[in-house]
């Protein structure tokens, strides 16, 4: 029974850490929830959570039972938000939705189907549904250090499930419906000399990587086109909108057209210089604003691209 007692409490059903986000779809809609800051309320440390249609804004935090708990500014104290603790069947408090007033676990193995994935160990919750006419939260569906799944809202309509779409957590992305999308991202600028010493670095531009990727988790493969072998371009405008550089020029690529299957996920980087040297000469851009645009060369145009805004200041 101790033992029990103890795995229910370290089970984390909503991981609260800074930076985390989900997002959520529905016929009627999309919300997106994120863990906004961590702020002291009281003596303990709570989690600005964000997004919640019904909560907009809540401050967050899980006890040492692993009950989650909600800060009450009238009372300035924490009450029950949700309790994951309890025996399957036994009702307790719950402040999940103010049309709510108490919430019970109907299984902790339940199965769920959804656009993210199959899984056979999830929390499920029901919620009785009080002071609200034909409003309210149904029921809930949580998966064990991820967080919610589906919440079904009640409606004149019928009831209503937000199913989840996307999980990022810890500053990764851990769980995503099947898609297919093209990021483009950039790292931090570098001098030459930090990776190849001993150049002088006045006498080199700084370096920063841009990395596009293509994510394919759908179930087919994709096949891209490409009129020669050039796969893909880049180039950066000034905060006027003037083109100063483009990766392409100066390049030559053989005519002959190929194909490239992605199933999963493909990345290409581009080591991009922060301005232009010729011989001994270091001409850095000057600081300001700049954005880099970014995307494959198929067949057809830019199916596939992105554009990432930028800032250059020198480092006094």
């Amino acid at each position: 029974m101790l033992f029990s007692a103890a795995a229910r409490a370290q089970t984390d059903y909503f991981p609260l850490q800074a930076g985390n986000q989900w997002i959520y779809r529905s016929t009627a809609g999309t919300f997106t929830l994120q863990v906004v800051e961590s702020q002291a309320a009281g003596d303990k440390e709570h989690f600005l959570v964000r997004g919640l249609p019904s909560q907009p804004e809540v401050l967050l935090r899980k006890d040492d039972a692993g009950r989650i708990l909600i800060w009450d500014a009238a009372t300035k104290s924490d009450r029950i938000w949700l309790d994951t603790t309890t025996k399957e069947g036994v009702e307790t408090e719950t402040g999940v939705d103010p049309c709510n007033k108490s919430s019970v676990i109907t299984s902790r193995q339940a199965a769920y189907k959804g656009p993210v994935g199959q899984f056979d160990n999830a929390l499920t919750v029901r919620y009785t549904i009080a002071n609200c006419a034909d409003a309210g939260i149904e029921s809930d569906v949580w998966l064990p250090s991820v967080g919610l799944l589906r919440r079904t809202w009640q409606t004149f309509t019928g009831p209503r499930p937000y199913e989840l779409v996307y999980a990022k957590l810890g500053g990764r992305t851990v769980i995503s419906e099947p898609e297919l999308a093209f990021g483009l991202s950039l790292d931090r600028a570098v001098y030459i000399a930090d990776l190849m010493p001993p150049v002088d670095p006045n006498k080199a531009v700084p370096l920063m990587l841009v990395r596009m990727t293509l994510r394919n988790t759908t179930k087919d493969n994709l096949t891209l086109n490409f009129p020669s072998g050039q796969v893909y371009d880049l180039v950066i405008r000034d905060a006027g909108g003037k083109q100063i550089y483009q990766w392409s020029a100066n390049k030559t690529f053989v005519a002959v057209l190929h194909s490239e299957t992605v199933k999963g996920e493909a990345n290409w980087v581009v080591s991009l210089p922060l301005g232009e040297q010729t011989g001994a000469a270091n001409q850095p851009w000057p600081d300001g604003r700049y954005t880099a645009e970014a995307w494959l060369t198929t067949d057809g145009g830019k199916l596939y691209g992105g554009t990432v805004a930028f800032e250059i200041m020198a480092v006094h």
